[in-house]
């Protein structure tokens, strides 16, 4: 039995799913969306949007839906586009649409091929899906900024993060894991205190030292509202007992002093 038509839009029985191909481009099926919609087409039907695809039935936009209709057994609605789309025209089809997150971005440039974000897909799932470190933190090695938790830089189609480079990267980040597991073991580890931390390991801190002092200590950081007070705090932990003191405080001072020179000659 054939597809019929409805004005521009087909309707297919939801067994015919095989028929359309996911397309490299779209992002990770987000199961909670899914759910949302699984929920929405249970109370109302097909009430939104139909899905589109290309004229090889590869999807341009609706993945979600689809997956959604075809756990709900209800017909499906698509259109056939006469062009394809690249994964940043995919971003702005449709504002009814579930809006894409910096994730998503980042995860249809990898499955497009891009080697740089499919390596920093490796690094998210290792350090931030797990929860061992903040999404900023992860940000702030690649881009080498102490400041900045934006993922405008690695979104970007022209970021680049070769394998030695991702090699470094993965070994820094395995370092100030190690270190902060007393933090986050109490409870005390945050974004702020993560690069306060990399900022000391980066400076002259030794990892072991830094990690035994919070392993003594670490049940008395306070809430850190800021990078200088986690610098402050963590100076003070690592200095506790010590015959030679080190001071990072000051060093970070002179780093936001050059960063903003830099700055105003730009």
């Amino acid at each position: 039995m054939s597809d019929k038509v409805v004005g521009k839009i087909f309707v297919t029985s939801w067994k015919n799913y095989k028929k359309f191909r996911d397309n490299e481009n779209n992002r990770n099926l987000d199961e909670r969306h899914v759910a949302k919609l699984v929920a929405s087409f249970r109370k109302n039907g097909w009430d939104i949007e139909p899905i589109t695809v290309n004229k090889d039935y590869v999807i341009i936009s609706g993945h979600h839906r689809l997956a959604a209709a075809v756990q709900t057994e209800i017909d499906i609605k698509y259109t056939i586009a006469d062009v394809d789309y690249t994964s940043t025209q995919l971003q702005d089809i449709s504002s009814t649409q579930k809006k894409w997150t910096e994730r998503d971005v980042i995860a249809s440039k990898a499955k497009a091929g891009s080697i740089a974000h499919q390596n920093y897909i490796q690094l998210d799932k290792k350090y931030v899906a797990t929860k061992i470190l903040k999404p900023n933190t992860l940000v702030a090695v690649i881009t080498n900024n102490y400041t900045t938790g934006s993922v405008a830089k690695i979104k970007s189609d022209d970021f680049e993060f070769p394998l030695e480079e991702f090699i470094k990267v993965d070994e820094k980040l395995q370092v100030l894991s190690d270190v902060l597991e007393p933090a986050r073991n109490s409870k005390r580890s945050s974004a702020f205190l993560e690069k306060a931390a990399l900022f000391m390991l980066d400076n002259g801190a030794v990892p072991s030292t830094l990690k035994d002092k919070l392993d003594k200590y670490s049940s008395t950081i306070p809430k850190i509202p800021s990078i200088e007070v986690g610098i402050e705090t963590l100076e003070g932990i690592y200095n506790r007992r010590s015959a030679k003191k080190m001071y990072f405080s000051s060093a970070y001072r002179e780093y936001l002093d050059n960063r903003n020179k830099k700055a105003e000659h730009t």
